[in-house]
């Protein structure tokens, strides 16, 4: 584990676009696993930051959703709501309908329905049917014909 470790740090210090988020997102779980929270929220918010900058959607969705249940488990419910919202709406922009379904059943069981009946929770966080939930982004057909 420590030997990948390593290499991934120094794929990060040489590549930091690809790999930073991903180096801070695994130090934050250590540190979690280790209960250094302080480190961890650190890491979690860096690895969400590096993934934002480097446009890399769907891993700042799985940052926000890992430092979720990390404040979940600490108890600290209201961090732990806005950043599953968070993760919803980074899903939900990647196109990942299905993780956003499952996101919404999990927080709607977990939470008491006071904490995710806000304005703004009602309207980023609810079950996202397929055929509306992106309308301008219907299948195309292929340019590649057959021939």
């Amino acid at each position: 584990g420590n030997e990948s470790k390593l290499t991934l740090k120094r794929w990060a210090e040489s590549s930091p676009w690809t790999f930073e988020n991903k180096w801070y997102l695994l130090e934050a779980e250590e540190s979690f696993s280790h209960n250094d929270y302080e480190a961890a929220k650190l890491f979690y918010k860096q690895a969400i930051s590096s993934a934002q900058f480097h446009k890399f959607v769907h891993e700042e969705a799985l940052a926000y959703e890992l430092a979720a249940y990390f404040y979940l488990e600490l108890g600290e419910m209201e961090q732990s709501i806005e950043y599953f919202l968070a993760a919803h709406e980074r899903y939900h922009e990647w196109g990942a309908f299905g993780k956003c379904n499952s996101l919404f059943e999990f927080v709607k069981s977990s939470f008491s329905p006071a904490s995710i009946e806000s304005d703004f929770a009602v309207s980023f966080f609810r079950p996202v049917s397929l055929p509306t939930a992106c309308p301008n982004k219907q299948p195309q057909a292929s340019s590649i014909s057959s021939d």
